[in-house]
């Protein structure tokens, strides 16, 4: 008799298998994406940071790997305005208004406990001596303030400054969604939009640099378009059903390539259209159903989406430049260890991620007076 699969992996692979039944509100394409995006991050942190080496001498390559890490999070940040406000939408059609208290409870428990975890592990190796952050830096990161120009961004938690856009997003786009008309929510996201790429391209120039990095200005607007996406989301999917799939393939690919000169007014000018860019391009794979749906949906990068937020907070511990260590010993040692990611990913998922996330719905719907449907799965599961 073969002995029955136990752990986080075979785990990982059951949750693929009933994935169409558990989770019949996702948009399995998207998930396909966020497996890309971390890849990508990976590729940019493995390459640039951890084993420049590898790499070779290339200057193509250097400029490829380079801009790869910070086209990965944008497309995390697209892929999460649209999920975001596609529920709310949803919820709102189903129930007539939405739980801001079931929202905001499920991103406290979807993005939290994980998170301070990882905070808890930097703290506790800083203290012997391995990963080195400052209290300040536990206590900003651990507040969401690093996507501010005030807080020095150490290596180890530096990664957070994307999470704190995120969040600092899910404290106020809620309540913006409950507090302002219908018809005068997409006029004022346009125009919020419109602000972070003016913002954007003054940044370059020396404007408004004072505040919010010039990441996390990207990741607002980003998120922006995700929203605009699923606001006319009838609108945009007929449209983008229309554009062939190699033509999506093309532009992830010039962004990629980043064939952008090393000038201000041709960053900004990148900065303004990447976002666009990038939300063609995801909705282009949802609603065209063809091969890079299909390429999409395989299991291999469907595993690597499922477990993309775990990975992309473990693996800042064993993708660091070798100085960032507090010394040579804990630096090769954390690079050896970089093999298991996959396994300290997985593990995170299943043990910590998966059921605080489950938790986190229930008790939603406790707060919010709401029964499960497949509108909560979806909830849920973002």
């Amino acid at each position: 008799m073969g002995t029955k699969c136990a752990g986080p992996i075979c785990e990982v692979g059951r949750i693929l298998k009933t994935q169409n039944l558990a989770d019949a509100g996702r948009i399995r394409e998207l998930d396909g994406w966020r497996g890309v995006s971390i890849l990508l991050v990976l590729f940019h942190h493995a390459l640039y940071f951890a084993f420049p080496m590898a790499a070779g001498r290339s200057t193509r390559v250097h400029h490829l790997i380079m801009y790869s890490g910070e086209l990965g999070v944008r497309i995390f940040f697209v892929i999460s305005g649209f999920v975001i406000t596609r529920l709310l939408i949803l919820e709102e059609r189903k129930y007539g208004s939405i739980s801001v208290r079931g929202f905001y409870v499920r991103r406290l428990f979807r993005i939290l406990p994980v998170f301070y975890c990882y905070v808890l592990a930097v703290s506790i190796f800083s203290w012997l001596g391995w990963t080195p952050v400052t209290r300040f830096e536990q206590f900003s990161a651990a507040l969401f303030f690093h996507d501010w120009q005030l807080y020095f961004q150490d290596w180890f938690l530096g990664h957070s400054w994307s999470l704190a856009v995120e969040e600092q997003f899910y404290i106020v786009f809620p309540l913006f969604w409950l507090l302002a008309p219908a018809r005068w929510r997409p006029i004022l996201l346009v125009g919020t939009l419109a602000a972070f790429l003016v913002w954007s391209v003054f940044f370059q120039f020396g404007i408004g640099d004072q505040f919010l990095s010039v990441t996390a200005i990207a990741g607002f607007s980003c998120i922006h378009v995700g929203a605009l996406l699923a606001v006319f989301e009838p609108r945009v999917m007929k449209m983008a059903a229309r554009v062939p799939g190699w033509l999506g393939i093309g532009i992830l690919l010039v962004l990629f390539v980043h064939p952008v000169p090393h000038n201000r007014l041709a960053e900004s000018l990148y900065g303004v259209a990447a976002p666009f860019a990038l939300g063609l391009t995801l909705m282009c794979s949802v609603a065209g159903k063809g091969w890079l749906s299909a390429a999409l949906t395989r299991p291999a990068i469907q595993g690597c989406g499922l477990v993309s937020y775990s990975a992309y907070l473990w693996q800042q511990l064993f993708l660091g430049a070798a100085g960032s260590y507090g010394n040579p010993g804990a630096g090769r040692a954390f690079h050896f260890l970089a093999l298991l990611l996959p396994l300290v990913a997985g593990a995170s998922f299943y043990w910590i991620e998966r059921p605080c996330t489950r938790f986190g719905r229930r008790l939603a719907m406790r707060v919010s007076g709401r029964s499960p449907d497949k509108i909560a799965q979806g909830i849920a599961a973002s």
